[in-house]
């Protein structure tokens, strides 16, 4: 995000457009040169991760040495000079700027009507994106990425304890420990290894930028509720999503201009990002509708504390039902008979009943009341389950789940469930047990 906010500030000054092709200003460089595609790519396919330019992280050159070598200075050139010219991302072998797939659910589901919604286009994680366009800041500026982030962002809302490091320099901050090798995907340490020594250089302008929770949540709420680095058009650029469902990590989401996300959790839509290296892990979100900001900061990368967290405390500050399961967008099998048992976690407003709307038409079910819900099925229960009747295999379901309390209605947000194509089948009934054999006689005396 500080990248995003920095280099959108330059598209604002007119310095850089969204538009332009990426070998505008690195045409000199010869591993950039060598990406297939980048003749196509865009400082907006940069931005929103559209470029399907590979992850220089899946190469066991950078991954291997961040461990064998953690001393290791890399500088951008070294990144993107691993990047495998043949190596694609998973979601298709022609990957390239404008490539679109369809909706995954569409295709998981296999329906055929209503007609198919737009493909979205393609989109792939790739912190190669954000070492470009490092790479193309430090040529429009002429000065270092870390000054540059300096200048735009840090010394301009006065964080005292935010910078990028380029080097494995002697820094004030925590140690960061680890149980989890990455190259193995598993667990291998017994006890808990200290990785502070892990020069974050092989990050760069990806993700090696060091703060504190205080300056990450100054950072945050100025992004996002003030026009200290974006006017409001320059922002509405930087809020303008990418029209991906994007599964990735713990929720469905979206990618937006500028490295930003949005959750679409059960608090409501959220923008903010995470990120994570050897030893930390950040996760920096604002919710719009309780206006809340979360910001997390972990000497570990392991495990889901971010989300444990969130969902533990959320709750203190929404009044409507969270936690919805089945989890939004879930895909569910049903019982024969056409039900689903659903659950919710309370709001903060006491409840005297909960009432439950589930439908196949988001916005009959959204919009839907106790007196008027036409399509929309209506069950009324004293506590945080149900069991929702009349589905159908193979469909896309919407449901809500509003507060009735004693000094009104707090409406619940819209969720969705996808059922599977066939009914989950009834377990087998257990065999009667066999009547016990019958004692043989004692032998005579």
């Amino acid at each position: 995000m500080f990248l995003g906010q920095a280099f959108l500030q330059l598209v604002q000054e007119g310095k850089v457009s969204l538009s332009d092709p990426v070998l505008k200003y690195l045409s000199d460089e010869p591993t950039v040169t060598a990406i297939p595609n980048i003749a196509k790519v865009t400082i907006a396919d940069l931005l929103q991760m559209n470029s399907g330019i590979t992850n220089y992280l899946g190469n066991p050159t950078i991954s291997g040495e961040i461990y064998a070598k953690p001393n290791r200075q890399f500088t951008p050139q070294d990144l993107m000079a691993v990047l495998d010219p043949k190596a694609v991302p998973p979601l298709s072998a022609d990957f390239a700027p404008g490539a679109t797939y369809p909706n995954p659910y569409w295709v998981t589901l296999g329906q055929s009507t209503p007609p198919a919604p737009a493909p979205y286009p393609f989109w792939y994680y790739s912190n190669s994106n954000y070492i470009l366009l490092g790479m193309v800041a430090e040529k429009i500026t002429k000065t270092s990425s870390a000054d540059f982030i300096r200048t735009y962002i840090t010394e301009k809302i006065g964080l005292k304890d935010t910078f990028l490091a380029e080097s494995d320099q002697t820094l004030p901050y925590i140690h960061g420990y680890t149980q989890y090798n990455p190259e193995l995907s598993q667990k291998v340490y017994a006890t808990w290894c200290d990785v502070t020594a892990v020069n974050p250089s092989y990050a760069g302008t990806a993700g090696a930028v060091i703060s504190t929770p205080w300056d990450l949540l100054h950072f945050l709420e100025t992004a996002l509720k003030t026009e200290q680095f974006l006017n409001a058009g320059t922002k509405q650029k930087w809020l303008s999503f990418a029209s991906a469902d994007i599964h990735y990590g713990w929720e469905p989401m979206e990618y937006a201009v500028g490295a930003l996300m949005q959750p679409h959790r059960s608090y409501g839509d959220a923008r903010g990002h995470g990120g994570a290296i050897p030893g930390y892990k950040t996760l920096a979100y604002y919710f719009f509708d309780s206006d809340t900001s979360f910001v997390l900061a972990s000497n570990t990368w392991d495990g889901t504390a971010e989300v444990t967290l969130l969902d533990q405390l959320m709750p203190l500050v929404t009044s409507e039902v969270t936690t919805p399961q089945p989890a939004r967008s879930a895909i569910v099998p049903l019982a024969p008979t056409g039900s689903l048992s659903v659950s919710w976690q309370a709001g903060r407003v006491d409840a005297l009943n909960y009432a439950v709307y589930w439908g196949t038409n988001a916005d009959q079910v959204d919009n839907a009341t106790a007196d008027k819900h036409d399509g929309v099925q209506l069950q009324t229960v004293p506590g945080i389950n149900a069991v929702l009747t009349g589905l159908k295999p193979g469909t896309a379901y919407y449901w809500r789940v509003d507060i009735v309390g004693a000094t009104g209605i707090v409406p619940g947000a819209l969720w969705s469930f996808n059922t599977t194509k066939v009914a989950q089948a009834p377990k087998p009934a257990a065999s009667a047990p066999k009547p016990a054999a019958a004692p043989a006689p004692a032998p005579a005396q």
